[in-house]
């Protein structure tokens, strides 16, 4: 009989501590390793990666209420803290960053109040992008904003060889 992975082992893997802002990412990360294994009742009923988190399971009696007492706390987010970051997607500037690092900087807002189930359409994500951008950006904004369907930033970035080089 093969052996199974030991927790340890496992827990190894991941590259994503848990807190407050990263359980999005840190919850898909374990889901992928544990699916992958099959090792979700083995791990919650063996330890937990992250001591703080041990509170929020120890009286669990199962994976399921293991889990959903993780999502509870670390997946909830306050009112206040959804005000926060949709005040810092409408009002960040791209400032010193990279188009790259500006992008990367507000999908990471985005997925913070999606996974507080705070869900930004995909035209006002764009319109956030663009209006983060500096002056000297005002005709990529034009013509963003003009076209018949928005197009991502990102996409535009990509596609048009002055924005690379000025970018």
């Amino acid at each position: 009989m093969a052996s199974s992975p030991k927790i340890d082992c496992l827990l190894g893997l991941l590259t994503i501590w848990l807190d407050d802002d990263s359980f999005l990412k840190w919850s898909y990360q374990l889901g992928s390793v544990l699916q992958g294994t099959l090792l979700w009742f083995i791990y919650f009923s063996s330890q937990i990666h992250h001591y703080e988190a041990l509170e929020y399971v120890i009286e669990s009696q199962t994976t399921r209420d293991a889990w959903l007492h993780l999502c509870d706390n670390y997946a909830s987010v306050s009112r206040a803290r959804i005000n926060h970051l949709n005040t810092e997607l409408q009002t960040a500037q791209k400032g010193g960053d990279s188009i790259e690092q500006f992008l990367l900087r507000l999908k990471h807002i985005r997925d913070q109040l999606r996974a507080a189930d705070v869900l930004i359409s995909n035209d006002d994500f764009v319109i956030a992008e663009l209006n983060g951008l500096p002056p000297e950006y005002a005709i990529i904004k034009t013509v963003l904003i003009t076209r018949d369907s928005l197009i991502t930033l990102k996409y535009f970035s990509r596609s048009t060889p002055s924005c690379r080089a000025n970018c």
